[in-house]
Order: C-alpha cells, then sequence, then structure tokens
C-alpha cells in the first residue's frame, strides 16, 4: 500500500492460499490468491467506522465479491468494501473482464472467473477496532456488537463472538443476527478495549474485533431499591417494560468470582427465564433507537446509525437480603416438596427419573410473584458444595454436579445439605437457611437391598 492509501493488486505476486476448492457457489476459478491489508498506523480506534476498500483504477476488469449483505443476491458491486461495524465484505472478491455481480447472481448457471482474491486482515497486534465508545464504571452505555452474521457465512472467514456477549444481549429479528446489543463496559478495571468476538481469517492468528473505551467522567445516580420478588423492574411506572432492554449489573464483590458481569435480562419477554442475583443493580434502557436501527430496509446495506448508543434511563440495586431456603436441588427447586408437619423438605424420585444424569444444584426456594427469577439469587454469593449426610466422603462441587438414580442400588438415596464456601458480603446468614434434603424413591418403589440375605426388596 502506498503512502496516499492507494494498493495496487498483482495477481501473479500475491500468495496462493492452499486449498482443494475451486469453487464458490455457482462460481468457478482455478485458485484462490490472497491479499492482505495491514492495519498498523491506521487503525487506532479514533475511526468511528473501521476500513474500506474502494475501486479506483480497475484496469478494465468487473469487480464483484460474495456479499455481506445484499438482499436476495450472493453477490454484490457496490463498491467500496466494507469492514465497519454495519457489516463485513472482505473475504472473496472476483476479478473478470466480462462478468460482473449481475451475471454471478443467476444461480441457474455456473460461471468461471479470471481471478478470485481472497482480502485477509493483518495487524501487528492482532486487534481491529472499530471506533472510540464513552466508558465510566457505573454510567454504563449500550452500544451494537458484530455478531454472527456480520460475516458472511458462506465464506472461509468467521466471526466469534466472546463468551461474554455470547447469548447475552439483544437482538432484532429483521437484523439476522448480525449484530447484538449490548453494555460498553470493562470486565477487567485495567482494560483500555471492549471486545466483541474473534475474526477467524485462513492463514492469520485471529483478530480481535471491538472497540477503544475512553474514560468519561459523566456518571449517574442510583434510582432507589427494588423487591425482586413482587416489584415490577420499571423506571416509571407508565412504563412499557417491552420498550426496554434490561441488565444486571454484578460487582466484583458481589460474587465469589470475583468478576464484573452483566447479563441480559428478557423482562420484555413474559416468557423468558431470566434470573434475578443478590447484589445485582438493574439497568434499563430505551429500546426504540436500537430498534430502528436495525430494523433498517436498505438493500445494501444492514444499518442505518452504526453509531448508534444509549445511557440508562435508570439504575436500580435490588433489595437483596431476601429470606430464603437453600436447597440441594435436580431439576426444578419446585419439585422439592415440604412436610410442614415435621417441617422437612424431600424429593421423591419417579420412574420418569431414574437413570437419568441430573445437574445437582444449590437453589434458592422463596415465595412471590417472581419466584421463577429468584431460583439463583444467591448462587453467587458464595460457591457452594452438596455433602451427603449419611456418606460425609460423597461432595458434590460445582465441577463435580452429576447424581444418578437407579433401580438397581439405594447408594445415591439419603439426606444432603449445601456448604457454602468463598462467601461475600450479600450471603447474609440472617435470612438464609441451608435445608436438608431427603432425596426418596417414589411409592411403590421396589429397590433391592444388596447387603441383605436373597436380596430382599424393599417396597417404599
Amino acid at each position: 500500500m502506498s503512502s496516499d492509501g492507494l494498493l495496487t493488486v498483482e495477481f501473479d505476486k500475491l500468495d496462493k492460499l492452499e486449498t482443494e476448492q475451486k469453487s464458490y457457489i455457482n462460481v468457478k476459478f482455478n485458485e484462490i490468491k490472497i491479499l492482505y491489508i495491514k492495519l498498523d498506523g491506521i487503525n487506532d480506534g479514533a475511526s468511528p467506522c473501521g476500513l474500506f476498500v474502494k475501486d479506483h483504477d480497475n484496469q478494465g476488469y468487473q469487480i464483484s465479491f460474495s456479499a455481506g449483505y445484499y438482499v436476495g443476491n450472493n453477490f454484490d458491486f457496490l463498491l467500496p468494501l466494507w469492514c465497519k461495524i454495519q457489516q463485513y465484505e472482505f473475504g472473496l472478491v472476483f476479478f473478470d473482464r466480462n462478468k460482473g455481480a449481475d451475471v454471478l447472481n443467476n444461480v441457474n448457471e455456473v460461471h468461471t472467473v479470471e481471478h478470485a482474491v481472497l482480502i485477509n486482515i493483518l495487524s501487528s497486534d492482532d486487534k481491529m477496532l472499530l471506533g472510540t465508545r464513552p466508558h465510566h464504571k457505573v454510567n454504563i452505555i449500550i452500544g451494537l456488537c458484530p455478531y454472527i452474521n456480520w460475516v458472511n457465512k458462506k465464506r472461509w472467514i468467521e466471526f466469534i463472538p466472546e463468551d461474554h456477549i455470547k447469548d447475552n444481549g439483544f437482538f432484532e429479528e429483521e437484523n439476522g443476527y448480525a449484530h447484538i446489543v449490548v453494555p460498553l463496559y470493562k470486565k477487567n478495571y485495567d482494560e483500555k478495549e471492549f471486545f466483541c468476538g474473534k475474526l477467524k481469517q485462513p492463514t492469520l492468528p485471529d483478530l480481535l474485533i471491538g472497540y477503544k473505551l475512553k474514560e468519561d467522567d459523566k456518571t449517574k445516580e442510583i434510582d432507589g431499591v427494588i423487591n425482586p420478588l413482587n416489584e415490577e423492574i420499571k423506571c416509571q411506572s407508565s412504563d412499557d417494560p417491552q420498550h426496554h432492554y434490561h441488565f444486571g449489573y454484578s460487582e466484583t464483590d458481589t460474587n465469589y468470582m470475583s468478576e464484573r458481569i452483566m447479563d441480559a435480562m428478557e423482562i420484555r419477554n413474559k416468557d423468558s427465564n431470566y434470573k434475578f442475583y443478590a447484589g445485582q443493580k438493574i439497568y434499563i434502557y430505551k429500546w426504540d433507537n436500537f430498534s430502528n436501527t436495525l430494523r433498517n430496509l436498505d438493500t445494501h446495506f444492514r444499518i442505518s446509525k452504526p453509531g448508534v448508543t444509549e445511557e440508562a434511563s435508570c439504575i436500580r440495586n435490588l433489595k437483596s437480603d431476601i429470606k430464603t431456603n437453600i436447597l440441594p436441588t435436580i431439576g426444578s427447586v419446585d419439585s422439592i416438596q415440604k412436610h410442614h408437619r415435621k417441617n422437612i423438605f424431600y424429593r421423591l424420585i419417579k420412574l420418569d427419573d431414574l437413570y437419568k444424569n441430573f445437574t445437582f444444584k444449590c437453589l434458592s426456594k422463596v415465595e412471590g410473584i417472581n419466584k421463577a427469577h429468584m431460583d439463583e439469587f444467591y448462587s453467587r454469593a458464595a460457591e457452594f458444595s452438596i455433602k451427603n449426610e449419611e456418606k460425609p466422603n460423597i461432595i458434590y462441587t460445582s465441577s463435580k454436579n452429576e447424581i444418578t438414580f437407579d433401580r438397581e442400588k439405594i447408594d445415591n438415596y439419603g439426606s444432603y445439605r449445601c456448604k457454602e464456601s468463598k462467601t461475600t458480603k450479600f450471603f447474609n446468614k440472617d435470612v438464609i437457611t441451608m435445608d436438608k434434603v431427603y432425596y426418596l424413591p417414589d411409592e411403590d418403589s421396589e429397590l433391592p437391598l444388596g447387603d441383605l440375605k436373597n436380596n430382599s426388596i424393599l417396597v417404599v
């Protein structure tokens, strides 16, 4: 690339991609060459857009490429090629003196092109920043990140979201999972960027895609406390939850992992299984600007306002001293019954429970209209293990947590209790009771007692 940004493509001087593939959809070619575009010196995060390549002198070639987004078509001709938050169009580019995108989009015919070039992005620090976003440790904004369909799935290039945003944000159906709405925050306070995911390119290391974060002094006050058991999660009583995004924020001192965590909460969807956690702050954001941006109907471009961001309409603390019984649980905590006269908890193992691998968890049993969202309320306030009361050497942990009940042996039946460790200040023993649960065969179950003579049968 020259000092004025011009890039000359000399086909015979490009490296060849080692692949047996000689076609793409309905387009054939003899080989694929690789063109590397270097980011060093031009990608400091100051640009709000990213990169684009445009046609300066095509030397008589028609240039087409595998479309990042072009309604009803596989190939596009609308240069420049974009590598922006809007969409990723680098990848396979075709050069042919006679055939352009209009010809290649005729899928009823197979076409052969003169040259196929794969554009890869080369960066010495393996990062590409799509712009700069403000950051404040309390006043956390939301914005757009690329998602799985930001890159055309039919290419050799793939986008893999970071674990902390995978299925942990909001989408609009019309956008086709090309973007996700997420909070732009620091997982660790010493970080200077927020990364959305990794771009996987042939012959190169993964390229981290994200934003540069710039510290901002504009803070925001906390607007009181919400009781998650029985109150609606709103800023104003007149608000419609369907027109808002909700995130639960956990600071490092709220969880035994000592992590900053932002959980997307589908409060706008009444059937969602979102969870509340002790110590959370609930961030509520207006939905309209993102909805309008992600529902853009342009035939070539997925979104209209790539720089859209939003501050929280309000931030509310959760009431965290919720009275609860923490119980060792398989499946739903509602499956555990209480014998009120004897004041004991028990779970009957029914016929269709046998031989299944259950995950043993310590869950919270509470009463209230939102109880379905409260079973993990204290699950981050301490690390739990589960002990068999009759056999103390049998211990279940977060990494060893599977239990199976069967007909042939009674070893796993009995009573269990949760035990806490690595507690945080939100594990309040004044309101938490660690109760024993009896796991028992259902009525009329038959189990062999192996230690008895003649292998007697126990009927419960």
